[in-house]
């Protein structure tokens, strides 16, 4: 009988939200869903779906077929240096780096961008496919390509571009008829990456486990509850955790279509792992997010559904797997090794739900403004601002808030900044007037800078005293009918 891991993590109060994107534009017309990319601004979610108007519609298992699309969003991030090693094979999609890359082959070809066998989903026709912050350096006797042929005759080429210093010569560099250029300011779109990726690894690191990993007989079984979406699993660095028996990948009691969160916790994590045949569907909605490791060792013989992040800036992560099938995101360095084998970064989206742990407004509570209440503003009051308002707050209260608290909310405004515009008032400033938002104005916010921002004042006023009224005689009515 194996060992049963399974540990509860500490509640984070959250909300789900849709799929978290980086979205990429490099001169081209992107965005299906939120945006990332390949020359212009970083969005704040990780990892991605799939970006740009030739997104297939199914995506297939690791073949060499035609190409079925493609796909401008980022798959491979180093926040480090990366570096390619062994018998390190291919990195389908955009490669971005923002430390230097070393690719340390002895006589060997690595693909970017377009690979022999993947999704065949590469990034789109002439747009930059490997972006360096730093040197590049290729080993001499080594070579890398960019771009390829399908089939049906169809081809698509990519660009080089990297920051620091040139450490190879041109032929180890084929990417007709693509480019490759130096260019410092290519990787500035994606400087706030680490950040954002720590943020969000360390954000779904706080779920609380739905299920638990069993250990039985060279499987590691996830067994879910059944029912709960996202279903989430925790792991202790290691898999196994007793041995060096390669695991098999087995979800169990998952619901159809349910996003699969992996937290592996630790310092030092270790997975051996190994798998059954890539079913593409799964792979795009199962996270293994490792958010506390400095050092990560994901090695075995698997074709790993799924997408990866690891979140400290100091960490190495080294991959020697057949394959990862889905978004690899590492703050820090990561070494793409490989052992007697080819290993592949095979490019899937990530399409599933995850936690939004937005610290400045969220449904069930934080610091700044919340529907069941904070120190700064509360529905049902407290002392800087309660129903009845008090001298900094408003209706239903918030030093810096809104008429909700801030469910979306920002700091200093509400949902929709202030209807009389002053930087600290809410909708209606304050029936009675203070400070930072009155009706009848003040230094802070005027709300009669203008005839038409009286009316809108004087309509907003009136809303509120017929929403007062309906309250009093719904009130009115309730102790009526307990009295009788």
């Amino acid at each position: 009988m194996g060992t049963t891991q399974h540990r509860s993590a500490p509640t984070r109060r959250s909300r789900l939200t849709g799929i978290f994107a980086f979205a990429a534009t490099a001169g081209l017309v992107t965005a299906t869903g939120v945006a990332f990319a390949l020359s212009t601004t970083a969005d704040d979610d990780v990892p991605s779906g799939c970006i740009g108007d030739e997104c297939p519609e199914e995506w297939l298992p690791p073949h060499n077929g035609d190409f079925s699309g493609t796909d401008a969003a980022v798959n491979v991030f180093a926040g480090g240096d990366f570096t390619v090693e062994n018998a390190a094979a291919e990195s389908e999609g955009l490669l971005v780096v923002l430390g230097d890359a070393h690719i340390d082959l002895v006589n060997r070809v690595y693909n970017i961008g377009v690979v022999g066998v993947g999704s065949r989903v590469p990034p789109p026709d002439g747009t930059d496919h490997f972006i360096v912050g730093g040197d590049l350096a290729i080993n001499p006797g080594s070579r890398i390509i960019l771009g390829g042929i399908d089939t049906s005759g169809r081809f698509i080429s990519g660009n080089v571009a990297y920051g620091g210093a040139k450490n190879f010569t041109d032929d180890q560099v084929d990417v007709a008829p693509g480019t490759v250029r130096q260019d410092p300011e290519a990787v500035e779109p994606y400087l706030d990456l680490p950040a954002l990726v720590t943020e969000r690894s360390q954000c779904v690191a706080e779920s609380e486990a739905t299920g638990q990993v069993v250990e039985e007989f060279g499987t590691a079984q996830f067994i879910g509850d059944g029912e709960s979406n996202p279903q989430v699993f925790e792991i202790d660095e290691r898999l196994p955790s007793v041995g060096t028996q390669n695991m098999m990948i087995e979800f169990v009691d998952v619901p159809a279509g349910a996003t699969i969160i992996v937290n592996v916790l630790g310092t030092d994590v270790d997975l051996a792992l190994d798998s059954p045949a890539l079913d593409p569907e799964l792979a795009q909605r199962v996270l293994w997010n490792i958010p506390a490791a400095s050092d990560v060792n994901i090695h075995g013989f698997a074709q790993l559904p799924g997408s990866i992040l690891v979140a400290r800036s100091d960490s190495s992560t080294r991959i020697d797997l057949p394959g990862t099938n889905g978004r690899v995101l590492v703050a820090g360095d990561l070494i793409h090794g490989g052992r007697s084998f080819g290993s592949e970064m095979h490019s899937y989206p990530f399409t599933g739900q995850l936690p939004d742990c937005d610290e400045n407004g969220d449904e069930n509570g934080d610091e700044n403004g919340d529907v069941n209440g904070d120190v700064n503003g509360d529905v049902n009051g407290d002392e800087n601002g309660d129903e009845n308002g008090d001298e900094n707050g408003d209706v239903n209260g918030d030093v810096n808030g809104d008429v909700n608290g801030d469910v979306n909310g920002d700091e200093n405004g509400d949902v929709n900044g202030d209807v009389n515009g002053d930087e600290n008032g809410d909708v209606n400033g304050d029936v009675n007037g203070d400070e930072n938002g009155d009706v009848n104005g003040d230094e802070n916010g005027d709300s009669l800078p203008d005839t038409g921002g009286s009316l809108a004042v004087l309509a907003a006023v009136g809303l509120m005293a017929l929403g007062a009224g309906a309250v009093a005689l719904l009130s009115g009515r309730r102790r009526h009918a307990l009295h009788s």
